[in-house]
């Protein structure tokens, strides 16, 4: 043998050597199990992290069959596993459950090998196993939550929603479908916004989109959903923007309180608080607050007529208060058909009516005093024609008095006062 072929065959030696002290490090100090199976499928050899996954010693898992230690329910996945190799595949994958020393359940995901020698025929097996206990508990875990979370949807009063970032449905719970009057399946993948709300409510689309857009949604919002009958029932909602794992936006989740009658109620209530309970027209309250608002403009005038019934209290005695209640009535709607829409009819006390009319920018108030004469002359043919009583008729007169001003003035009160005596001179003028 040459000098150099005895030099070289040195070099391989030692670089075999040293090959095999490092596959022996990365199979002593791999974080993930390694095993060597004969062809039985018997545990020839197992590294430290594979002893320390099932938390047995080396020497308690040498010469084992895998089955042994396999989970009851996953001994046909290793014969599988095996058997696949064995058809000619060179390697299978599959996850898989063992029991540690203490009988506790193990989750794997292994990858096993097949070593062939030169004709091909197995020799031995090598499976590279990673624990996945944590993370198939923690998917448990997150299910079990998904679950209960669901649950909880299923069966609370409230309507809840998910959508995708384009605002198709892709969960509504029972409350939602009642609600609405809409099946989950003819609801699941159609467009929320076509399908459930009014077509001239732009603002909850853009809510949603600007939500997708920013990664900042509205919390709460109130507006309206129309059913499938075409009501419309106002909701409180509460919305959560929905992420995927990069933390992008990729759709909603909604609870909504049905608060239609709720609405209607606090409406209902502070119209009582404004409004006289008899005729519907508005009270004292609302009608001081808007006299004050219009003198405040010093750029357009305002106006009182003040009308008061001439003979209403004969039909009280005559007829009695039920047919004096329907002749209030009666009067209140002919002024609000005599009157301009945004004319502000009132009945303050009694058998007493107060119309306050607001001009325009630039108007004086002597013009706007013409417009109310005009309108004086209507009111007394319009309250002198007879009212159909139960019983029989009514009939009443009116007498009217009219203050115009431009700019604060003395004020409302003021005002008020002018149409009064106003009022009092033509009562007196029509008794001589």
């Amino acid at each position: 043998m040459s000098p150099n072929h005895q030099i070289a065959t040195a070099a391989g030696g030692a670089r075999l050597e040293l090959l095999g002290f490092d596959l022996a490090a990365a199979f002593h100090e791999s974080p993930l199990g390694i095993v060597i199976l004969d062809r039985e499928g018997c545990w020839q050899e197992a590294n430290p992290a594979w002893c320390e996954i099932l938390g047995r010693p080396r020497a308690d898992l040498l010469g084992r069959h895998f089955n042994e230690l396999t989970h009851p329910d996953d001994l046909g996945t290793g014969v599988d596993m095996l058997a696949t190799l064995q058809g000619g595949a060179r390697s299978v994958q599959a996850e898989k459950r063992y029991l540690d020393a203490d009988g506790a359940v193990v989750h794997v995901a292994e990858s096993l090998t097949a070593r062939r020698d030169d004709e091909g025929r197995i020799v031995r097996y090598v499976a590279h196993i990673r624990d996945t206990t944590a993370r198939v508990h923690a998917e448990e875990e997150l299910a079990e939550s998904a679950r209960l979370f669901r649950d909880v949807l299923e069966n609370v009063d409230l309507a809840a929603l998910n959508m995708d970032a384009n605002g198709a449905i892709t969960y509504c719970n029972p409350e939602l479908c009642r609600l609405v009057g809409w099946s989950a399946e003819e609801l699941l993948g159609r467009d929320w916004f076509e399908i459930c709300v009014p077509r001239d409510d732009g603002e909850a689309r853009a809510l949603h989109g600007e939500g997708i857009a920013t990664g900042r949604i509205e919390r709460h919002h109130e507006g309206q959903v129309l059913t499938r009958s075409g009501e419309q029932r106002t909701m409180r909602w509460s919305h959560t923007l929905v992420t995927n794992t990069a933390g992008r936006p990729i759709g909603t989740t909604s609870l909504g309180e049905d608060i239609t009658e709720k609405v209607a109620a606090q409406q209902a209530l502070a119209h009582r608080a404004t409004h006289d309970p008899l005729t519907g027209l508005a009270n004292r309250m609302l009608m001081d607050e808007r006299l004050a608002q219009a003198a405040a403009d010093s750029a357009r005038p305002v106006a009182v007529i003040l009308c008061d019934l001439d003979g209403f209290k004969r039909v009280n005695d005559r007829l009695g208060h039920a047919a004096g209640d329907e002749v209030l009535r009666a009067v209140a709607g002919r002024l609000r058909s005599i009157c301009r829409a945004h004319d502000l009819v009132c009945r303050p006390a009694g058998d007493e009516f107060v119309i306050v009319l607001t001009g325009e920018r630039g108007e004086s108030a002597r013009h706007l005093r013409g417009t109310c004469a005009q309108v004086a002359k209507r009111i007394d043919g319009a309250v002198r024609q007879p009212v159909v009583v139960d019983g029989g008729s009514a009939q009443v007169g009116v007498s009217v008095g009219i203050a115009a001003m431009l700019g604060p003035g003395r004020g409302a009160e003021h005002l008020l006062r002018a149409a009064d005596r106003a009022m009092y001179r033509d009562k007196g003028s029509r008794k001589r």
